[in-house]
């Protein structure tokens, strides 16, 4: 028997459907993985920003779609609650 793989298109996704990944309690949630993935990514790239000083700028991918969104939201909550900095964000195109 052979295993049937689904693909989801995460960047079509409504928000209810991140919130209901978001608050499963399955740590192998598909979705909730992909924002964890995201997460990293997004955090990397505020890490590689960030030079001292209480006041960030920082210039980040405009989100494409509610996953992204929830990614950038929590991986900006998470650097603001860690350092305690203020971060100013401009989304590129």
């Amino acid at each position: 028997m052979s295993d049937i793989k689904v693909e989801i298109d995460f960047d079509a996704l409504d928000e209810a459907a991140v919130r209901a990944a978001l608050s499963s309690s399955d740590p192998n949630h598909p979705v909730a993985v992909e924002i964890a993935k995201r997460i990293t990514r997004i955090t990397q790239s505020i890490a590689l920003q960030a030079r001292g000083g209480r006041v960030w700028t920082l210039r980040l991918a405009a989100p494409r779609s509610v996953v992204d969104r929830a990614a950038t939201d929590i991986a900006l909550e998470a650097v603001r609650t860690e350092t305690g900095a203020e971060l100013q964000v401009r989304y590129r195109a």
